[in-house]
């Protein structure tokens, strides 16, 4: 199993392109997995891991965790497993894991010199957020559910170039929403807010097993810094508790947290994330 050092002068998802050794351009022409593309995403609950193998090779995309706090695979088991899986795929991976259950697997990735993309915070609510913690100049922007074609085409355009700055490849970001008619299923709701008839900020939500989740919260870089993602949150987030969930929670990214915690949410866990490259 391959180890990988932390790359100088990177970060975040721009990091998993260095590690990986792919292009923006090399992600969207590497040679096709050994199955079939009709059958990914696949999503793959393997004996107490969960492997998630995604539409695209992009590392970020394509990783493993954990299941359940009982009776674990062990940390040395968890590696030697989604390697043999996600090497027959081609495929680098990510582990994701939980720093209150999984310090057995932290350290081992570590001792293995596998790269660190982050440890974002597990942060969630227990009630509708309210307009007064919104920035006034959140309510500047128009609102609109995501309910049609375009509205959703307008939702993987903001999602496709917020997420850009991070480091996400435009055909890796472009195979993730190929479905977007999925945006308009009953248990997920998507908002987009607009300057004008431009789309500049985004987030979606989606309900299981009695809580919400937040996700693909984001704004184009030119809309930056005007409380336009707050806004977008505080829609999806209370969508959620109307559908009478008992929390909603979401993990931040550095440039959202701020955000998130100005609007009450609070922490409840940490997220460390390795990375490991193709064998």
């Amino acid at each position: 199993m391959p180890t990988w050092n932390r790359p100088n002068a990177k970060t975040g998802l721009a990091a998993c392109q260095a590690i990986a050794g792919i292009t923006t351009t090399q992600s969207a022409s590497r040679p096709a997995p050994r199955h079939p593309p009709e059958q990914l995403p696949l999503a793959a609950e393997q004996d107490g891991l969960l492997l998630t193998l995604g539409a695209d090779p992009f590392p970020a995309i394509n990783d493993v965790m954990r299941c359940g706090t009982g009776d674990m695979p062990s940390a040395q088991d968890v590696l030697q497993r989604a390697s043999a899986f996600f090497t027959s795929h081609q495929r680098g991976f990510g582990i994701r894991t939980r720093a209150h259950v999984d310090g057995d697997l932290i350290e081992l990735c570590k001792a293995r010199g596998l790269f660190l993309i982050g440890e974002s915070p597990g942060l969630g609510v227990t009630r509708p957020v309210p307009d007064s913690a919104l920035p006034s100049a959140a309510r500047s922007f128009e609102l609109r559910h995501v309910q049609d074609a375009a509205s959703a085409a307008d939702f993987v355009q903001v999602c496709s170039a917020s997420y850009a700055t991070l480091g996400l490849p435009a055909a890796s970001a472009s195979k993730l929403f190929a479905h977007p008619e999925r945006l308009l299923e009953p248990h997920m709701r998507s908002v987009v807010a607009y300057d004008g008839p431009a789309p500049i900020s985004a987030a979606l939500a989606f309900l299981s097993h009695g809580i919400g989740g937040v996700y693909w919260v984001g704004t184009v870089p030119g809309a930056r810094g005007r409380s336009a993602a707050a806004y977008c949150t505080q829609a999806v987030t209370n969508w959620c508790f109307d559908q009478a969930v008992s929390a909603v929670a979401l993990q931040a990214s550095k440039q959202g947290e701020p955000i998130y915690r100005a609007l009450g949410f609070a922490e409840f866990a940490r997220y460390p994330w390795f990375l490991c490259g193709p064998a």
